[in-house]
């Protein structure tokens, strides 16, 4: 399932929120970036930030972070965060992200510039969608 996000709007069929809701993410959003807990993660200028919740028990988790891994490599302006749902600040986002969008509650969940990807098929289908996803960013940023 694919969710693209705006800073002002969800661009997507996704009904109106109630106020709960949203009052829940945005203080989820806030524990996210001043829980010292949290990891954090500087990037460059041109660096794209790939987000992915994970858990160790999932086999699609582990293809994406070897696919993943593949794409940091070749693209060292590529960075990944990982957030293992082991971790209860990391799962308690993982919960406010997965109600405020009303997506189903399954790993892996990636977030590539503001388009939320749910699920890893392979790298020829998830995986191609991911470059693509980094490469139409590049070209804005051009």
């Amino acid at each position: 399932m694919k969710t693209n996000l705006s800073s002002i709007q969800i661009r997507a069929r996704i009904p109106l929120l109630h106020r709960t809701r949203v009052v829940f993410a945005s203080l989820a959003v806030l524990f996210l970036f001043f829980n010292p807990a949290v990891p954090v993660v500087r990037a460059e200028e041109n660096a794209v930030l790939i987000s992915v919740f994970v858990r160790e028990n999932c086999g699609h988790c582990q293809d994406e972070k070897a696919f993943l891994s593949d794409l940091t490599r070749l693209d060292p302006s590529v960075k990944v965060l990982y957030y293992d749902l082991a971790l209860p600040e990391h799962s308690l986002l993982f919960t406010a992200v997965t109600e405020h969008y009303e997506l189903p509650k399954s790993t892996p969940l990636t977030l590539v510039r503001s388009v939320l990807l749910q699920g890893f098929g392979n790298a020829s289908t998830t995986g191609a969608e991911i470059r693509t996803i980094i490469e139409k960013g590049k070209g804005a940023n051009a």
